[in-house]
């Protein structure tokens, strides 16, 4: 009889800040326990996909930004890209010892096939890199409406929102999973405008990081 395997799915809108925080504290407390290879998933998603996406004119047959202020026309075109996880974001976490060197905005769309496929926390890395580097920046597929098919049989043990907007997508991913939790944690870019400065980020990671510990503690108890 096979292990059902625990899923965890950290969700904010555009899946570029917080959610990715909290899977990459998550993906530590595995791999500091030795978790990689057991039966427990952790990670993302962007509640908007289309919040995930950066349209940008470019000189065709290459892989440079128009600078024209209009539209150049016959040598230039719109190309569609996947954004990239903030980068103070990114900055914060490597200073408290966490990399996430593979960490990108996902949508529900590619999200799907490999935590139905997935066993493990490894298995699940290496599809995700897998598909990451086998598909063009510019593939529109990830930016599609996401659709729930009831015959497909999947469920999230944990959607933990991180964020007050998506709601459409809260509720299609709430209807497939067995606990549904909000965290209310501050959102680091407009605390930073605000005045904070860029200390919100670190702030606000250890304060996910606290969040993530007791859920994972609870979850995933380490191997004897």
């Amino acid at each position: 009889m096979k292990t059902k395997t625990t899923k965890i799915v950290f969700a904010c809108n555009s899946n570029s800040c917080r959610s990715q925080m909290a899977e990459g504290w998550a993906r530590q407390y595995l791999i500091e326990n030795n978790l990689m290879d057991q039966p427990v998933i952790v990670t993302s998603v962007a509640l908007d996909a289309e919040s995930i996406k950066n349209e940008l004119r470019e000189k065709k047959g290459t892989n440079k930004q128009c600078d024209h202020e209009i539209c150049c026309g016959d040598i230039c075109e719109t190309v569609t890209h996947r954004k990239s996880v903030k980068a103070k974001a990114v900055a914060a976490m490597k200073n408290l010892g966490v990399e996430m060197k593979f960490a990108v905005p996902k949508s529900w769309n590619e999200l799907l096939p490999i935590i139905m496929s997935s066993r493990s926390q490894q298995e699940a890395d290496d599809l995700m890199i897998k598909q990451l580097t086998a598909r063009a920046p510019n593939t529109e597929d990830i930016f599609e409406r996401e659709s729930f098919n009831s015959a497909v049989d999947i469920d999230i043990d944990r959607l933990i929102v991180l964020c007050s907007c998506g709601d459409e997508m809260k509720y299609a991913l709430g209807n497939i999973s067995h606990f549904v939790e909000e965290w209310n944690v501050d959102a680091p870019t407009a605390m930073s405008k605000a005045g904070e400065g860029d200390i919100s980020y670190t702030r606000v990671s250890l304060e996910i990081k606290d969040k993530v510990d007791r859920l994972m503690s609870d979850i995933a108890m380490p191997l004897p």
